[in-house]
This record gives structure tokens, C-alpha cells and sequence, in this order.
């Protein structure tokens, strides 16, 4: 909590009925702030000013609602709670328009009351000499705050935020679904009640369309109350403030016109608004209590019009309320007794569950076993693949070599044969026909050239098989992507127009040449993305989909979606 320095005597001045009034401000005595307006009257967007001005809050605050208050209600929870208890046992809520009963303050329920709000404010700001409290049902319960206040020493200073009531009306409608005219007698009752219980104490009145545009009116008016207890300002302060106060918190707006010409809305209540803003406008109260008296009397008589009608009307509630809970009491009753039917169906599922944790026990490490053996053997695949991938290099290497060796051989013997024919047509062939014959009929040209046409022969059957073991891969791999849902012919021919001119089959493009050229099969399938997360695939050269859906899928490999920004960008 704040402590602030001892206050030095002094007078404070205010204005009561046209005459000067003095207030003597004894040093090191606590101030209280009480900020006492109608609901929707700006009584949220003061308090937190107040607040940041110096006054300490309680720790306890209502959490912000969206759409509602989005920057926080600044009321303690546990007060608000006090509030409803209090008014409920006197049979009214923070809606009623009627009065209260006239002997309220000496109830039982008021006396609890005080005595619980006495505890909160010894519980949230015992070691502080400047706190305010806000609450909208204040307005109505201002007596029992100012006697809890001076049984305790403790000096009130009372801020009274005020707002154009039409504007008030429309955001109680839009919030509470209250009627126009409901708003307007509660409105027209919380500032009546709040003024002449506040008479003769410190006090002031603030706009809360002035607030928004000119937060420094507000801290003028606290300085003036508070005199030398008003603490120095912080670093920063200004700025603080009007990043909070900015005009969107400003909604159901209405002017003073608009106001005036309403025919569904009394003089009484514009002539009460007008009064309390001449009142915040020139700081001075001439001739306010006068014209509230006379307001007062004129709701006071208006109200023995209506007054029977509306306990009658909330009679009528009750007991629909009553018979509503009586029915609801029933229907609890029966889904008790369900319940209780499925907590022992429960039970008994549970104490067979119980029975099988065992089996569910080993069924885990069982399933531990199989995913650490399927690790294993997801290692000894790479394994094998790069052992693969390495035989494979070695082979295609022996096979260019034995190329080599068979152009060679054919080579040879082409020249073996040139010079065969021409042996066998010489001369000295003819002649030597008989010593060839005792020789034998065994010539080196006749093996190479069987060892040549059988390496030849092979050669050629394995070149055949290779490339029909290869057509068939890509057969059944165009089948496959052609199957599945993550390619799609028609995206795939739209996204690449070239494709589309050239008349090619987009699954054999996209097999052939376009995931080697970074194109995707789908908007759902990253080619270059599965590529960049598993880099065994880009290592053996393989297509990312085929891959995904032979091996990924099986294997729990993500894949996602292209990115729109991406599509966008192409």
C-alpha cells in the first residue's frame, strides 16, 4: 500500500446551497474515496484515473469482461457480494427503481453488512492513508459507507461521476435488456439518494465525456478535495493515463439535444442531469440542493403512482420464480438419482478396469519393446541402404568397365575377322591348307570371338531386364500417386501451366521431372518441405510422395500442405 506524507492542517472549501462551507483536514488522517455513480455512468474509467492519481485499490478487483468493460471494473469482488447480500435481504436488487424502506439503516442485514465491509476495508488497506472503493450500487447504499467511515476515523471524500442518461439507458439495455423506462427511474433514484446523503461532506461531480478528453479536469477536482494529501505524480504518468482513457471506451453516445427532444424521457431526469452538469462544468453547487429537493419531491409523489404496480408485477415474479425453483428442485432430485445410478455403474466399470490394468500394464511395455525394436530396425534400414546405395555404385562402375571390355572385344575381333578373310583367300592359304589340317582345328581368333558374342549376349539380356525391372517401377509408382488423394491432376495443371501446353500426363510429369524440380502434387503435400525434414530420402534420390506413401506414412512421417502465402506468391 501507498503511504503518504503526514497531511498539514488545512481548509478545504466547497460550495453547499450558494454558501461557503469549510472542512478542516487534521494531519495524518486516512481519506477514503468513495466514487459513487449510477451503473454505465463512468464509475470504472474514474476509479482506475483515481487509482493511477495515487489512491490505492483493493487486490480483489471484478476481472475485465470482453465486450463489456474490457479494461477492468476496478471494484472488489467480495464488496460487490456484500452489496447484492444487503439489498437482496431488503428486498430490492441494483435494477429496483422503488426506494428502500425508510428504517434500512438499522436492520439486522445493514448491521451484518457494515461489519463485513469494515473487515475488507481493514483487510485491503489497513497500511493506507489514501484508498477509494467503487461499486454502482453505492449510489444506493452511501449512508452505511459514510457511517462505517466515521466510526473508523477515517475522512470521505466523495466522487460522483456523471453521464448523459440516455446514453446510460441504451448501454443498460444493450448489457441488462433493462427497459428505457426502468433505466431511467433507477437513474433518476441513485443520483437523488446519492446527493442528499453526501450534503456536507466533500464532494464533487465529473463528467464522463469531459474525462475522456480532458483527463486533468478530474485530477484539478481531486486536488482541490484532497489538498495536501494528494500524493506527488509519478514519472510517466500522463502517458499512463491516456493509453487507458482512449475514445473507444467511449460507446452509446447521445447528445444533450437528442436528449431534450426524446419524448419517452421526464423533465425530472434532464433537469436533474442539467443541474449535476452545471455542477461539474463551475464547480459550484449554488442552487443545486434547492433544485434537488424539488426533484426529489416530484419522484417521491411520482413514485406513489407506480410503486404498487411494480411490487405487485415483482410479486408475480417471485412466485413464478418460486414455482420455477420448485420444478428445478424436482428435476435435481431425479438427475440426482441418475447420477447416483451412474456413479455405481461406474464403480463397477472401474473395478473392471482395475482387473485389466494389468494386461494394460504389459500391453505398454510390450508396445515400448516393439517401438524401441522398431527404432532398432528403422537404424538398421538406413544401414542398409547406404551399404545398398554403395553396392549399387560399385556395380553400375563393373558394368561400365565390362562396356569397355565388350567395345573392345568387338573391336578385336572386327579387325580378327578383316584379317581372317584375307588369310583365307591368300595364296599362302591355299597351299598351307594340308599342314593346317595336321595342326589342328583350334585358332585363337574362333574363342575370342565365342567369348565375345557370349558377353555381348549377356550384356545386352541384363541391359534388356534392367530397363523392364525400371518401367515397371514407374508403372506401379504413377499408379499409386494416381490413386491417392494428396495429387491432384486438375491443381497440379492449373498451378503449372506448361505442363498443361505440353500435353504431358501430369502424374508422369510429376513422377519424371517435377519433384526434382521443386513442383508439389497437391496443395496438400510440400515437396521441398518432406525433402528438408527427411534427408535420407534426399540422399537416395527418391520422390518425396512415393516415398510418403510406400515408407512415410507407415513410418509416422509428417507432411503438410503448402502454404498459401506460397500459392499466392506463384
Amino acid at each position: 500500500m501507498s503511504q503518504w506524507p503526514a497531511q498539514d492542517a488545512a481548509v478545504l472549501v466547497q460550495e453547499q446551497g450558494g454558501r461557503a462551507r469549510e472542512f478542516a483536514a487534521p494531519a495524518q488522517k486516512k481519506l477514503g474515496i468513495i466514487v459513487a455513480g449510477m451503473h454505465r455512468a463512468g464509475t470504472s474509467a474514474v476509479t482506475r484515473v483515481v487509482n493511477l492519481l495515487g489512491a490505492d485499490l483493493a487486490t480483489d478487483l471484478m476481472p475485465p469482461f470482453p465486450g463489456d468493460n474490457d479494461r477492468g471494473f476496478w471494484e472488489p469482488l467480495k464488496v460487490v457480494e456484500i452489496h447484492d447480500r444487503l439489498l437482496g435481504a431488503l428486498g430490492s436488487s441494483y435494477d429496483d427503481p422503488l426506494p428502500l424502506p425508510e428504517d434500512w439503516l438499522t436492520t439486522a442485514a445493514a448491521v451484518v453488512a457494515k461489519r463485513e465491509l469494515g473487515e475488507e476495508i481493514e483487510k485491503d488497506f489497513k497500511g493506507s492513508s489514501l484508498f477509494a472503493v467503487k461499486d454502482p450500487r453505492v449510489a444506493r447504499l452511501l449512508p452505511l459507507w459514510l457511517a462505517l467511515l466515521d466510526e473508523r476515523g477515517i475522512e470521505p471524500v466523495i466522487v460522483i461521476p456523471i453521464r448523459n442518461p440516455l446514453e446510460v439507458a441504451r448501454s443498460l439495455g444493450r448489457r441488462e435488456g433493462l427497459p428505457l423506462a426502468q433505466s431511467l427511474l433507477v437513474y433518476a433514484r441513485s443520483y437523488l439518494e446519492t446527493e442528499v446523503a453526501s450534503r456536507g461532506r466533500r464532494r464533487f461531480f465529473v463528467r464522463y465525456d469531459q474525462l475522456l478528453s480532458n483527463w486533468r479536469i478530474l485530477e484539478d477536482k481531486l486536488r482541490k478535495a484532497l489538498g495536501t494529501a494528494m500524493p506527488r505524480a509519478k514519472s510517466g504518468l500522463g502517458a499512463e493515463i491516456e493509453e487507458f482513457l482512449t475514445r473507444d471506451l467511449y460507446r452509446n453516445r447521445a447528445t444533450f439535444l437528442e436528449l431534450k427532444e426524446n419524448s419517452q424521457i421526464a423533465d425530472t431526469v434532464i433537469a436533474l442531469y442539467d443541474r449535476m452538469a452545471d455542477a461539474a462544468d463551475s464547480d459550484s453547487e449554488a442552487g443545486l440542493q434547492e433544485a434537488f429537493d424539488r426533484l426529489r419531491s416530484i419522484v417521491a409523489e411520482a413514485t406513489k403512482l407506480f410503486q404498487g404496480l411494480v411490487i405487485a408485477e415483482r410479486d408475480r415474479h417471485r412466485a413464478e420464480l418460486a414455482a420455477f425453483k420448485r420444478d428445478h428442485d424436482a428435476a435435481t432430485a431425479r438427475l440426482t438419482s441418475d447420477v447416483t445410478a451412474l456413479k455405481s455403474r461406474t464403480d463397477e466399470l472401474a473395478a473392471a478396469m482395475e482387473l485389466r490394468s494389468g494386461e494394460l500394464t504389459a500391453a505398454r511395455i510390450r508396445t515400448a519393446e516393439l517401438e524401441q525394436a522398431l527404432h532398432d530396425a528403422r537404424g538398421h534400414t538406413e544401414s542398409l541402404a547406404q551399404e545398398l546405395a554403395h553396392e549399387k555404385a560399385g556395380y553400375q562402375a563393373d558394368l561400365a568397365r565390362k562396356l569397355v571390355e565388350i567395345d573392345h572385344l568387338q573391336a578385336t575381333l572386327s579387325s580378327t575377322s578383316i584379317r581372317l578373310s584375307g588369310v583365307l583367300t591368300s595364296t599362302s592359304w591355299r597351299i598351307t591348307a594340308p599342314l593346317r589340317g595336321v595342326a589342328g582345328m583350334a585358332p585363337a581368333p574362333a574363342r575370342y570371338a565365342r567369348r565375345a558374342a557370349q558377353v555381348f549376349w549377356w550384356t545386352v539380356t541384363f541391359q534388356l531386364m534392367r530397363r523392364f525391372r525400371a518401367w515397371r517401377a514407374r508403372r506401379r509408382q504413377a499408379a499409386l500417386i494416381g490413386a491417392s488423394d494428396l495429387f491432384d491432376r486438375a491443381w497440379y495443371l492449373e498451378r503449372y501451366p506448361d505442363v498443361r501446353s505440353a500435353g504431358v500426363d501430369p502424374v508422369l510429369h510429376y513422377l519424371d521431372n517435377g519433384a526434382a524440380e521443386g513442383r508439389n502434387p497437391s496443395a496438400s503435400f510440400d515437396s521441398e518441405w518432406y525433402l528438408q525434414k527427411n534427408p535420407d530420402v534426399r540422399r537416395a534420390n527418391l520422390n518425396p510422395l512415393v516415398h510418403y506413401l510406400i515408407y512415410g506414412a507407415k513410418e509416422r512421417r509428417d507432411h503438410r500442405p503448402v502454404p498459401v502465402l506460397e500459392v499466392q506468391r506463384d
